[in-house]
């Protein structure tokens, strides 16, 4: 599952959400679906004229932050999250390469 949010501009979306979430059920993870579909997502934010797309994920997600790392993204901080109780790291994607 892919969520693609057009707009980051409420502040809870700028800090913690970001502009592209998803999701991988457990049987089918480590078989390459979560970079596909970030490499999907990142085609159509594109098409929706998002220029840089952040992406968030908790800071001991291993296999997120890789499959983010894989996709372009360049780690902008890790910080402490209120809403989700840890760390999580920011990621900045340039779309208009993807």
């Amino acid at each position: 599952m892919i969520r693609i949010r057009h707009h980051i501009d409420h502040a809870f979306l700028a800090a913690e959400g970001g502009h592209i979430g998803y999701d991988v059920a457990p049987g089918y993870r480590k078989k390459g679906y979560g970079t596909h579909i970030l490499a999907l997502g990142l085609h159509v934010a594109k098409a929706l004229g998002i220029e840089k797309a952040l992406l968030i994920t908790d800071e001991d997600n291993v296999a997120s932050r890789k499959i983010i790392e894989y996709c372009g993204g360049v780690h902008e901080r890790t910080h402490g999250s209120e809403h989700y109780g840890g760390s999580i790291v920011r990621y900045w994607i340039e779309v208009t390469k993807a």
